[in-house]
This record gives C-alpha cells, sequence and structure tokens, in this order.
C-alpha cells in the first residue's frame, strides 16, 4: 500500500490496507490512486465529512469491510481529481 502525506492538506491511497484504517476530515481530500483493496479481515471506515477525489480508472475493491458514515449534513463524498473530464464511467466504482 502507498501513503502519501501532503503539506497541502490532502492523503493518497492506493494498494493494498494492512491494516484496519478510519479515515476522517483532517485527512481531506483523500485521493484514491489506481485500484485500492481492503483485504478479507480488515476494516476501513470513512468517517462524516470525508472527501474522496477518485483518479481515472481508480477503484475501491471491498472483501473486508467497509463502512461509510456520513450525514445529512455532513456527508461523504466521491468526486473526479480535478482532472477527470468525464465523471460518467471513468472510475471503477466500489466492489
Amino acid at each position: 500500500m502507498s501513503v502519501y502525506l501532503f503539506a497541502q492538506g490532502h492523503t493518497e491511497r492506493s494498494g493494498t490496507l494492512a491494516g484496519d484504517e478510519v479515515w476522517n476530515s483532517s485527512g481531506n481530500p483523500y485521493y484514491i490512486k489506481n485500484v485500492l483493496t481492503v483485504p478479507a479481515g480488515i476494516n476501513l471506515t470513512i468517517q462524516e465529512g470525508v472527501e474522496l477525489k477518485m483518479d481515472q480508472l481508480s477503484g475501491i475493491k471491498v472483501e473486508g469491510d467497509l463502512k461509510v458514515i456520513g450525514t445529512e449534513q455532513d456527508p461523504v463524498t466521491f468526486s473526479p481529481n480535478g482532472t477527470i473530464i468525464e465523471w460518467s464511467g471513468s472510475w471503477e466504482g466500489i466492489t
């Protein structure tokens, strides 16, 4: 798994999670590069207010447990990373 923290205030994720993770808005935005895998036995919790920016052809493959905990007032958002012209069909989704 690759994890990069930047002074500009964002986090990049790709590869396979090695352990349970909780993402919160302090890491915003989270850039998903390529495919991020949540393997069997691993939990990924995405808390309210998290912003995910998806690269073209990126996605989240869930073999373990994924919990997305957004609220109407503070939703979790998925959007293109800014370099994608056409959002529809540009990422692999959550499988």
